[in-house]
């Protein structure tokens, strides 16, 4: 019985300094990347939780249920999105494609169900046209990055598209631009928003994220924010600081709220997202059936709205 309760102490002392380290995110990198997997924390202290108060050890149940606590209180989001229940303006399907086949006949399967007017796809790769190429019929306008991995197809007229990759411009310090696509799309009444497909690396320290982020922020200098829409695979999940950070440096509100996509088959994290000047609201945003990738997409109703 010894053994238990020493086990018990060292899972409570582990989730402390865990806590503390999610605490510590909000200054950013190192310790930010343990909120990314917050669900899973959370489900392990409350597991603990239940085993302390069990085995009657009620200190480590105390320590156990401020834990508790504290980790709710980093996962509340307090946002004010811009949501409206009006018809939308736009459907936009947001998938990563995990460079599956089985993904992409998936992927059809599910715009034939959503019938978005938008595609924004990620680790879409050309053996996988064969399938993708069914989509074409409907979505005659398309963007597909001839060295990069994203892809954007559209039933609406675009007006301009291309691809953002790392580069280096005479007199310019380098970019590391993560792969993107965009698209300026005509809607129907005949005004146009600039729409991006964009896939950033992973959180640091096990990647170069900030940069991206930092490299975003600068080449979005250049565009209107108000009506820029930007839906991907961001590898950030709530509560992360890195998101806030996205908004803020992007001067865009982040219309996802804590809606799980990876991995597909028991999604536990939301690292997927859209993310949109002041001229969009949010109707609705949905998470997808599984399709044979490790996401799941993402179906993203927006409106128009008057800005003040």
């Amino acid at each position: 019985m010894n053994w238990i309760r020493s086990g018990l102490l060292l899972a409570s002392s582990g989730l402390i300094l865990l806590t503390a380290a999610c605490l510590a995110g909000v200054f950013g990198a190192p310790t930010d990347t343990f909120n990314h997997l917050w669900p899973v924390w959370m489900a392990g202290a409350i597991g603990l939780l239940v085993a302390t108060l069990a085995l009657r050890t009620l200190a480590l149940a105390a320590a156990t249920s401020i834990c508790i606590t504290l980790l709710a209180a980093i996962a509340v989001d307090t946002r004010d999105i811009p949501v409206i229940e009006t018809g939308r303006d736009i459907r936009i399907v947001s998938h990563n494609l995990w460079g599956s086949t089985r993904a992409a006949r998936g992927l059809v399967e599910v715009v034939e169900a959503s019938d978005p007017d938008i595609i924004a796809l990620q680790e879409a790769y050309n053996h996988q046209n064969p399938m993708l190429e069914a989509l074409e019929g409907e979505y005659p306008y398309f963007i597909r990055c001839r060295w990069e991995s994203t892809r954007i197809y559209s039933r609406l007229p675009l007006s301009g598209s291309g691809c953002l990759r790392p580069n280096h411009r005479p007199g310019e310090p380098y970019l590391d631009l993560p792969s993107s696509a965009w698209a300026e799309v005509e809607l129907a009444d005949g005004t146009r928003f600039m729409l991006g497909s964009i896939h950033l690396t992973w959180p640091e320290p096990l990647s170069h994220q900030g940069e991206q982020i930092d490299a975003i922020a600068q080449e979005l200098g250049r565009v209107e924010r108000p009506d820029l829409v930007l839906v991907g695979d961001f590898n950030a999940a709530s509560p992360a600081h890195a998101l806030r950070r996205m908004e803020m440096d992007w001067q865009l509100t982040r219309l996802t709220r804590h809606q799980a996509s990876w991995p597909a088959p028991l999604p536990i994290v939301g690292i997927d997202h859209a993310f949109a000047g002041e001229n969009w609201a949010r109707v609705e945003i949905e998470v997808g059936p599984a399709t044979g990738s490790d996401h799941r997409p993402l179906i993203i109703d927006l409106a128009r709205i008057e800005s003040d």
